[in-house]
């Protein structure tokens, strides 16, 4: 077959026929060549290659959207199956050291006094309760500014904690020196107080002296019950996890964490769920399970603020370090020491009648180096509050259904969650 030729502005074209085609374009003069070949094989492998990478595309995304919890699990409810064999001994040691007798200065007792209400919100208040006896008793001046100086801070007392006690619902950080600023907004009325009791003994008026009020107006924080309205309605929590797998197998346990080797988890041995399903993504990871559970009604819930938190630890630790001694919790394996803690922790709690505990803003792990400096704020790591319940009764939670439509819509929040990692340690490459 004769070439076919055709001239067009200039430009010449040249297309040939055969087993291969070929097709050259000859620009201008013919100095610049372009030559394109087709080749049916290398169209197949594009194509194969194509539907491939289409299939492994759709695999990964099936994978990520994962199967319904319900479905898929063999065991619904929680149990105390030991996963972490240093448990079995941790726990062991635990109740050893509550039925422990000796002449210690903290007792299992004094750990639990942080669930008890105090008599007083702050330490103020407990002076002038003082102030209304020695009132009663020596009177005042018919002109003493006194009561109204007294009335005027108790109504301002009690703001100042119903914005606390809202803060703490909210998960919103309690400043460290709202008490200074208290008594700073009211220095006013603590000096007329002070002045006022010139008459009094020294000591006596020296508690009302503006110095010694600075931090008097700190909430002794306690453990109490969890408000019903700062719960999900439906009792449905959730679980984010890579190990989905494992709990659908065997059902939830407390007694299941790879972390015992560095430290014992926040509020110890129990259940860590969220009423927040995008806090749960940020632990499940892109391919990991977002495991909805509810839990009974009847289950007895407390809400523990930073502070509580803090304090909990403190009395905890005062009072196995006094049995333990220096020496002998060098001598305890790292994993079994801190199932200890875990279990003593869990103890305090359901000794108190609590089957799960909620912290609005989530705390640091602690532990490690100079007691959890270097320890991130898992807060900050995964752009919003972590939300937690903690479940230490096992058996009052039961895994529930999570559709197909919900699950989809998990893979937004996984994909954010990984995206304000991904910006945390962009911002902070030394983890901290």
């Amino acid at each position: 077959m004769e070439p076919i030729k055709q001239t067009h502005a200039g430009q010449n074209a040249e297309l040939s026929t055969g087993n291969n085609q070929t097709q050259r374009a000859f620009l201008g003069k013919g100095k610049d060549t372009v030559e394109i070949k087709s080749n049916n094989k290398l169209k197949k492998v594009a194509i194969g290659t194509a539907i491939w990478g289409a299939v492994v595309s759709g695999l990964s995304l099936a994978y990520m959207i994962g199967r319904n919890p319900a479905k898929a699990a063999k065991v619904l409810r929680g149990n105390d199956h030991i996963v972490n064999k240093a448990y079995e001994e941790g726990k062991k040691v635990a109740q050893e050291l509550i039925d422990k007798k000796g002449d210690y200065k903290t007792s299992f007792d004094d750990v639990l006094k942080l669930f008890k209400k105090p008599e007083h919100r702050c330490d103020f208040e407990e002076k002038l309760e003082e102030l209304d006896k020695y009132i009663a008793e020596k009177g005042l001046p018919e002109d003493s500014e006194i009561p109204q100086a007294v009335k005027t801070i108790r109504k301002r007392l009690d703001k100042h904690f119903e914005k606390i006690e809202e803060d703490l619902k909210k998960g919103v950080k309690r400043k460290t020196d709202a008490s200074k600023e208290f008594a700073d907004a009211n220095r006013e009325e603590i000096e007329t107080i002070y002045k006022g009791l010139g008459d009094a003994d020294w000591e006596f008026q020296s508690k009302f002296s503006t110095f010694s009020n600075t931090y008097s107006f700190h909430l002794r924080d306690h453990i109490k019950d969890c408000p019903q309205d700062i719960l999900p309605n439906d009792g449905v929590f959730f679980h984010g996890t890579k190990k989905g797998n494992a709990i659908y197998k065997s059902g939830f346990t407390p007694y299941a964490s790879k972390q015992l080797s560095s430290s014992g988890r926040e509020l110890g041995a129990g259940i860590y769920t969220t009423p927040d399903a995008r806090v749960a993504a940020s632990f499940s990871g892109l391919e990991g399970s977002i495991i909805p559970v509810k839990l009974d009604s009847d289950a007895k819930i407390a809400l523990v603020s930073e502070d509580a938190h803090r304090f909990i630890h403190q009395g905890l630790s005062q009072f196995y370090v006094e049995r333990l001694g220096k020496e002998g919790l060098e001598k305890m394996d790292s994993e079994v020491k801190s199932a200890m803690v875990e279990c003593l922790m869990q103890q305090a709690f359901k000794s108190a009648g609590y089957d799960a505990a909620y912290i609005p803003k989530g705390v640091k792990a602690g532990g490690g180096l100079f007691g959890g400096l270097f320890t991130p704020d898992i807060n900050e790591v995964i752009g919003t509050n972590q939300k937690q319940l903690v479940i230490f009764s096992p058996e009052k939670i039961e895994i529930v259904p999570r559709m197909f439509k919900e699950r989809l819509s998990d893979l937004k929040d996984k994909f954010d969650g990984l995206r304000a990692m991904m910006k945390y340690h962009k911002e902070h490459p030394f983890g901290f």
